[in-house]
């Protein structure tokens, strides 16, 4: 596949304090030393590839005999066709897969992943134009992995599930900057690449000084049809968003993933509605690439703008920045007589913020509704996930209504 052979541009942020790289001994390990085969297609740089020596390197295979020391697992690497990887992972020739795979419906129904540890902004350059898609990559795991590894918990003996293993060290790397820190030396943050694809990365998951306990939670089902539940530190506010009407019964909603923009609209319209304020200002409707009338509508109230003067880009993922800026825009309209605390916050990637976002993140930092990230940051370019964006809604209300 011709995409994997791009270079990147990395945009990172990660949740908890700086913590060197030291690789704690905090996931739980088999009882003796294992062996696991993983897939992989060594043809597919920065992520796999062998170098002039012969010898294998990459952000994939690093990443995964990092969670091998973690785990105690023993990590044997197979080299194999990048479409063969899948099939070799459904007749159990290799236990998981690794190689910038992406989460898609059509692989749901025959496999498990892991939680994803890249997100991608993908944009396909035809003619002068270009039509952008959102990726996620994870670790491929047999169908029902996630199932069995559940059971294998709730029964007391993790170390037999590989799937909870490499799953929660993966979600440690993550936390600890391991995975942050392979993307600088595989030097992500550069970009280049050919006529025909351009990338943008962002660490998976998330932000914004919640509680990351229990993200495992936030992975797809093994059926594929829908998500887990909301990691515990959410449950209280997705309740009261069900309740308000924020949110809408019969919807699958991707809690614990990156949200679109389409999507976080149409949570601050269903907003409006709970609360009874739809202040129109303009009548247009802008927009060529949607009909969503939640969209149109706040567009109309001065709420959302788009990308360009007639996109919105509703399929593109929300980033921290746009989401406080749009949170602020909300509360100007809907609670214009709600005051802001006066305190400047000065982060330590101020300097990577916007300049149309900065004052809208200072007011809401000031108002409670979103903070920085952990190691005084605020990650501006990063992605906010669907139950960070009904937390931080259901702020708004509480903020209000107090």
């Amino acid at each position: 596949m011709m995409k994997k052979f791009l270079a990147v541009i990395l945009s990172i942020a990660m949740l908890m304090t700086f913590v060197t790289l030291s690789y704690a001994e905090s996931v739980d390990r088999p009882l003796q030393k294992s062996k696991i085969k993983v897939g992989i297609n060594a043809q597919l740089p920065p992520f796999e590839y062998y170098d002039e020596n012969g010898d294998l390197y990459g952000f994939d295979i690093d990443l995964m005999n990092y969670i091998g020391e973690k785990t105690g697992l023993e990590i044997e690497f197979v080299d194999m066709e990048f479409d063969a990887l899948i099939p070799a992972v459904i007749n159990g020739k290799v236990e998981c897969a690794i190689s910038a795979i992406s989460i898609t419906e059509e692989r749901n129904s025959v496999i498990d992943y892991s939680i994803p540890y890249l997100s991608a902004k993908v944009t396909y350059l035809d003619s002068g134009t270009s039509n952008r898609s959102n990726e996620q990559y994870a670790i491929v795991f047999p169908n029902n992995s996630s199932e069995k590894g559940k059971l294998a918990e709730a029964a007391g003996i993790p170390e037999s599930s590989v799937y909870n293993l490499v799953n929660k060290a993966l979600s440690e790397l993550i936390k600890d900057e391991t995975v942050e820190k392979l993307g600088e030396k595989y030097n992500l943050n550069i970009a280049s690449g050919t006529d025909a694809f351009e990338y943008e990365y962002t660490v998976m998951p998330v932000d914004d000084g919640f509680d990351k306990g229990n993200m495992d939670k936030s992975e797809m089902t093994s059926d594929g049809t829908h998500l887990a539940p909301p990691n515990d530190w959410a449950l209280n506010d997705v309740k009261k968003a069900d309740e308000l009407g924020i949110t809408q019964v019969g919807i699958n909603y991707r809690y614990g993933m990156s949200i679109t923009r389409e999507e976080f609209c149409e949570l601050i319209y269903n907003y409006c509605g709970a609360v009874g304020k739809f202040i129109v200002d303009n009548e247009s409707t802008p927009f060529k690439d949607t009909n969503n009338m939640k969209v149109q509508t706040l567009s109309s109230m001065g709420i959302i703008y788009g990308k360009t003067v007639d996109k919105f880009a509703p399929s593109d993922l929300l980033t921290r920045e746009e989401a406080a800026t749009i949170l602020f825009r909300l509360i100007d309209k809907v609670h214009p007589d709600w005051a802001a605390h006066q305190v400047y916050y000065e982060f330590k990637d101020s300097a990577d913020i916007s300049d149309w976002a900065k004052d809208s993140i200072q007011i809401i930092c000031n108002m409670g509704i979103m903070n920085g990230i952990g190691n005084n940051k605020f990650a501006p370019k990063d992605n906010f996930t669907t139950e960070q964006a009904i937390v931080t809604i259901v702020r708004v209300y509480n903020g209000f209504n107090l």
